[in-house]
């Protein structure tokens, strides 16, 4: 039996959001470190495609690269690192996730301050993906599609047909590209931006656990939406005015 994995993976308030309302079933994270500028248009192929932990590049002028996946495989689980706060400091005594409360659901600071989702623990996530798909691909091969699944998206596209006359869809396909491509640069630095092209491990995956309301809403599969309800942005804290 194959074992399943878990990490942390860090994820904006924006994505958390995405992700919670099942618009967001994508992420690309920067592969670190990049291969070598003479190997970036060489083919990638996985080590074992069962298992892909590993990707190398295959070239007649350079030792084979081997570019290590950080983030898992097909299958593995990822729990989601926001930014956080206990409501008490005995909720950090206790590990209690019931007293954590997410800056994704609020607008007003926290009453302890807000705590780096880079500093998450794990036990005070509420949030876990399992992963459908992982490879290694050029940031700029992103599809719009695949923008869309980002959870890169406007207002005024929401109720577009499935089916578009060739002309919109190409202004629309522009449009998520383009606005990706911003996102993107607004999170990262130089090497790193859209226009340097950079490689990027690209992960699909579904929500399979979520934590609302002193319960675990879990499930096995990506087809049907977890049975659970969103709480708006801007919500107070429990017990609080306003």
């Amino acid at each position: 039996m194959t074992k399943i994995s878990e990490r942390g993976i860090v994820m904006t308030g924006e994505s958390v959001r995405g992700i919670r309302e099942l618009q967001k079933t994508e992420t690309r994270r920067v592969a670190k470190p990049q291969p070598p500028p003479c190997l970036l248009n060489e083919a990638m192929i996985a080590h074992d495609p069962a298992s892909p932990s590993g990707f190398s590049y295959i070239s007649d002028e350079y030792d084979d690269f081997l570019l290590k996946c950080p983030w898992g495989k097909v299958g593995d689980r990822l729990y989601v690192k926001e930014v956080w706060s206990p409501g008490c400091q005995q909720d950090l005594v206790d590990q209690d996730l019931r007293g954590i409360v997410y800056q994704a659901d609020y607008t007003e600071p926290s009453p302890l301050g807000w705590k780096s989702n880079r500093f998450m623990f794990k036990w005070a996530s509420r949030m876990y993906l399992t992963i459908t798909d992982i490879h290694p691909e050029h940031l700029q091969d992103i599809s719009w599609e695949e923008v869309w699944n980002e959870g890169v998206r406007s207002a005024a596209f929401h109720n577009l047909p499935l089916h578009l006359p060739l002309i919109l869809e190409d202004s629309v396909r522009r449009y998520l590209i383009s606005a990706f491509a911003s996102y993107w640069d607004s999170l990262r630095k130089s090497p790193y931006l859209w226009d340097n092209d950079p490689v990027v491990w690209a992960i699909k995956f579904y929500l399979s656990s979520i934590y609302v309301n002193g319960e675990w809403h879990d499930k096995s599969d990506n087809q049907e939406p977890l049975g659970w309800f969103s709480r708006s942005p801007g919500q107070v804290y429990p017990g609080s005015s306003g």
